[in-house]
């Protein structure tokens, strides 16, 4: 597991997924980590960090994510538009349940000339037995993302999922993100489904 640094840390009280997070700003040093304690399940201690694109929990983790993809849509190349390299995107973090990687997600920065918002989501996901409101991953991991692009003064946030996701459109729907035109690469594609939050 990546080493890490302790800095200035704030605290957040989302009393909607019964979660309290604490993360540390890169204003205040080099590295990130979020801890999250469920009120549900205090004995699960979740850590996020950022870590490098290319850090080998990241891969795994998105290999993962890609397989299952294709189980769904049938084919190993269901995303349309650009796929994320460690060139694009500007973050991305792994959250850890007793050092095991179980879900991540990423943020590309995007040009407001040419997109309705400043940063996409992208590679959010969470290994299917950590999934469930009871462990918490997948909102933890949101917020995470949403305060990273708060400390870089990012107020909108892009993202695209699937319509064979309808587990995804759920939780982005549950979590205050708004379905908005394709936008984009998505533009026109029938199997696209768009969101969007001013965060």
């Amino acid at each position: 597991m990546p080493s890490t640094s302790f800095c200035k840390t704030h605290t957040h009280d989302d009393s909607n997924d019964r979660n309290l997070a604490s993360y540390s700003s890169k204003e205040d040093c080099s590295s990130q980590q979020t801890f999250v304690s469920s009120t549900q399940n205090p004995k699960m201690a979740l850590r996020i960090i950022d870590i490098e694109w290319d850090h080998p929990d990241g891969v795994s983790l998105r290999q993962t994510q890609l397989e299952e993809l294709a189980q769904r849509y049938g084919t190993d190349d269901s995303e349309p538009g650009i796929a994320p390299t460690s060139a694009d995107i500007t973050i991305f973090i792994v959250a850890y349940i007793d050092s095991q990687p179980v879900g991540c997600g990423a943020l590309r920065a995007l040009d407001h000339s040419d997109y309705p918002g400043d940063a996409e989501v992208k590679r959010m996901f969470v290994v299917p037995d950590k999934r469930g409101r009871s462990f918490g991953v997948a909102p933890a991991i949101l917020k995470a993302l949403e305060e990273r692009a708060r400390s870089r003064g990012w107020r909108t946030l892009l993202l695209e999922t699937g319509t064979l996701q309808p587990d995804a459109i759920r939780f982005y729907t549950r979590e205050g993100y708004t379905s908005i035109p394709n936008f984009g690469p998505y533009a026109g594609e029938e199997l696209s489904v768009c969101f969007q939050r001013n965060i």
